[in-house]
């Protein structure tokens, strides 16, 4: 009897200890869901406080049909921006206002309102604004400064860690890096890859070594953990598939101060940028193959005019602003190497036959002037067919759009309207880049047209934003063209490929270009390259 009781108290402390159990899990979901609503409430109070309320009888713009309240077009414009614009181009023409939850966006077509509109400094109409408020909880937070160290501007720092001379520097690193830490260690003769997680990998390896080093590369531990978490963390993925990845950023954010995936990466890299800080502080030069991070804590040290403190105080705003840099570099490197490759391989409309002429040149070069290392890698800069192919690749590719937000009242050339402070306003790439009116034939992959004689892309002004425009051009450009080209002309030299499955298009993908028998698209996606929704098969055989 007692081993009877005793039993039956243990089966009840344990039925207790289930419903407890049960009940705490209850009491967190409900805490949980009352954060996500305070969440949701907090954005709607915060973007109608701010937006300035315009409606239809203020304005001669035309204000596009809401077809749910205050949501607006939020849903569809998750689920596919191209379509949603074109669209509602068609319906209200070159200007027009749409909802985004609960703010107005003024989604502008007009080249002359673009081209006035680029030229604006950005303390009358933002770009950096503009992005803080729609993206910004899904970066790196900066952490609070001293006065000395918020007021620098890091744009010149970058400029300065990736000029033209250092790059001529990296080329047989790089080169090296490629043969001796990727390719011998294909051990097979033949296999096959998917070609975008192939170019993925091996551009992150690139990039990394560029950014942070050799230590952070020959640090295989390292390496992978900071690729594995780069690759999560990429923003793009939070505006994909609808609005509830965004919901969940906005609630880390709002919990932990930022996303947590960047407390892991910023434990993982500042010892290294300790490191380097220290050395610096030690005396040390700036080496002429040394890594960004190297080139940017000195620069970040001499406009500090060497105050150790306030460089030490500089790791946070170091490692986000490095971190943004490389996150944008090798998010579209990586694609326009893959696509720059898928074009090569598949020699749409003679693209192939064109760069590996070119890069028969190249190795010519190589051979004749000074190997690697010599004057032969400035034939890189000749790859124009090459340099055309990544500018078409970047028109015909491009999903997204660019953001402003007006700081002072604007005046619209195309109406004489003045647009008030506080206006968002939504550039759509995705629709302008494929502007009969300025490129012929906009849904054919044609590099030919930036050739002399045609430049489309001149042409087009400021349409043609690709790589930045007016007052903010893309500081990278020159580095992605520099790392595409290395990438493509090393492949190249090392493999014969071949695709053997690319997938089949659907109605999205042929409606954004004619390729024939092009690998799907993804509609949702409004950020950075387009990456294909299924694997391209490749087949390789070492050479």
């Amino acid at each position: 009897n007692k081993s009877t009781i005793n039993s039956s108290i243990n089966n009840t402390s344990i039925d207790f200890q289930s419903e407890e159990e049960g009940i705490n899990q209850r009491i967190l979901q409900m805490i949980i869901g009352l954060i996500i609503l305070f969440i949701l409430s907090s954005c709607y109070l915060f973007f109608s406080s701010r937006r300035k309320r315009i409606s239809a009888n203020q304005t001669t713009i035309p204000f596009a049909k809401s077809p749910i309240p205050w949501v607006g077009h939020g849903l569809q414009y998750f689920n596919g921006p191209f379509r949603l614009i074109r669209k509602l181009n068609k319906i209200y023409g070159e200007s027009f206002y749409i909802t985004f939850f609960g703010r107005p966006w003024l989604i502008l077509l007009n080249k002359a309102d673009l081209n006035d509109v680029f030229k604006q400094p950005e303390k009358k109409v933002s770009m950096l604004k503009a992005t803080l408020s729609l993206i910004g909880f899904a970066l790196p937070q900066d952490a609070k400064y001293t006065k000395k160290n918020q007021e620098q501007n890091s744009v010149p720092f970058i400029i300065h860690s990736i000029r033209k001379d250092k790059m001529l520097k990296w080329f047989p690193m790089i080169r090296q890096s490629l043969s001796k830490d990727v390719f011998d260690k294909m051990t097979k003769k033949e296999g096959t890859f998917d070609l975008f997680n192939w170019c993925q990998d091996l551009i992150s390896a690139i990039t990394i070594r560029i950014l942070l080093g050799n230590d952070a590369v020959e640090n295989n531990e390292l390496l992978e953990t900071f690729t594995k978490l780069f690759y999560e963390a990429d923003p793009e993925q939070g505006f994909r598939n609808g609005p509830h990845m965004a919901i969940t950023s906005l609630l880390q954010y709002h919990v932990l101060g930022e996303k947590l995936i960047f407390i892991q990466i910023r434990k993982l890299i500042y010892p290294l940028i300790d490191k380097e800080i220290n050395r610096v502080l030690d005396g040390g030069k700036e080496q002429d193959d040394c890594s960004v991070m190297s080139s940017y804590v000195l620069m970040w040290y001499k406009k500090l005019k060497y105050d150790d403190k306030s460089l030490r105080e500089s790791k946070r705003r170091i490692f986000n602003d490095l971190f943004k840099f490389f996150f944008a570099a090798f998010s579209n490197s990586f694609a326009g190497a893959a696509w720059t490759l898928y074009h090569t391989l598949k020699n749409t409309n003679g693209v192939g036959d064109e760069i590996r002429k070119e890069l028969l040149e190249i190795e010519n070069s190589f051979t004749t002037k000074g190997g690697v290392g010599g004057e032969g890698w400035k034939g890189l800069e000749s790859c124009q067919f090459m340099e055309w192919t990544v500018l078409e690749i970047s028109r015909l590719y491009t999903p997204g759009n660019l953001f402003r937000e007006v700081i002072t009242p604007w005046k619209m050339p195309s109406t004489d309207e003045i647009i008030p402070s506080g206006t968002f306003i939504n550039i759509p790439l995705c629709v302008m880049l494929r502007d009969p009116n300025y490129f012929k034939d906009p849904l054919t992959f044609d590099p030919l047209r930036y050739s002399p004689g045609r430049e489309e892309h001149k042409t087009a002004g400021t349409l043609f934003s690709s790589f930045g425009s007016g007052t903010h051009p893309c500081v990278g450009k020159r580095f992605a063209m520099f790392e595409i080209a290395i990438f493509v002309f090393e492949t190249l030299k090392h493999f014969d490929l071949e695709i053997i499955d690319e997938g089949q298009p659907d109605t999205f993908t042929l409606d954004v270009n004619n390729v024939p028998n092009h690998p799907r698209l993804d509609p949702t996606q409004a950020g950075f390259l387009w990456r294909p929704v299924d694997p391209i098969i490749v087949k390789y055989r070492r050479k």
